[in-house]
């Protein structure tokens, strides 16, 4: 709520300086030896615009992004009395007086009067042209605070998903590593043994008796050059033929 009342502050200000800018052109056309002097006075004020305009927009940046008011000291200190956002409005309730619409018949008079006036608006601009080299320099603080701030959010940032990186790569070989050991521990734990110790279980008397009266298998017995390829169906139970 603090940033929603200062961000209207600062716009009823903006408003005033409007204002201020539109009388100084029209007295400056009406009364023709104060047109250097009004345009001098619309160039301080657009000048002091300009600045409440960024001031604003760091307000509403402030007011959107849900943190403390304290994280932007410009902007908390503008919410005192004492500020130069309420100095300025001051001086721009002084001038605006002295820049009154002058209709065709005062004219004259106007003209007469305007050297006593003249310092006193001086006096005005200096008074806001002080206040508004304050506020720039606060400013340009502000900006700068948060561009280091949103330079070392960026830095965190990069620096997070690097580590997340490394811890994602030392998971991914940590589980790759699990599987391999899973792996050697299954090939290690199988025993070729166990199939032979079946096949023998189930091999009766004359198992194979007829293989082993062949005469493929008595030339191959008897030919250390000769080979004998044993093949057929898992039904023929050819393990169980070789280990007879």
């Amino acid at each position: 709520m603090a940033e929603l009342a200062l961000v209207s502050s600062i716009i009823a200000v903006i408003q005033i300086s409007r204002d201020v800018i539109t009388q100084a052109y029209k007295y400056g056309q009406a009364v023709k030896s104060a047109k250097e002097d009004m345009q001098r006075v619309q160039a301080e004020v657009h000048d002091l615009e300009d600045i409440l305009g960024k001031l604003k927009d760091l307000a509403r940046r402030a007011e959107a992004s849900g943190r403390s008011l304290t994280l932007w000291p410009t902007l908390v200190s503008l919410q005192d009395p004492t500020s130069s956002l309420h100095k300025c409005q001051k001086e721009l309730e002084k001038l605006q007086p002295g820049l009154t619409p002058v209709g065709f018949w005062e004219k004259s008079k106007a003209r007469a009067l305007w050297p006593h006036k003249q310092n006193g608006i001086y006096q005005i601009l200096d008074t806001i042209r002080q206040q508004k080299l304050h506020l720039a320099e606060a400013l340009n603080i502000d900006q700068t605070g948060q561009v280091l701030e949103t330079a070392q959010v960026v830095e965190d940032t990069a620096k997070l998903q690097i580590a997340h990186k490394d811890v994602s790569q030392s998971t991914e070989a940590k589980v790759k590593g699990l599987k391999d050991d899973l792996t050697i521990r299954w090939l290690l734990s199988t025993d070729a043994s166990i199939n032979h110790v079946a096949a023998i279980d189930k091999r009766m008397k004359s198992t194979g008796q007829w293989f082993l009266e062949s005469t493929e298998y008595h030339s191959w017995k008897h030919d250390s050059s000769s080979f004998l390829w044993l093949h057929g169906p898992c039904t023929l139970n050819s393990k169980s033929i070789a280990r007879s």
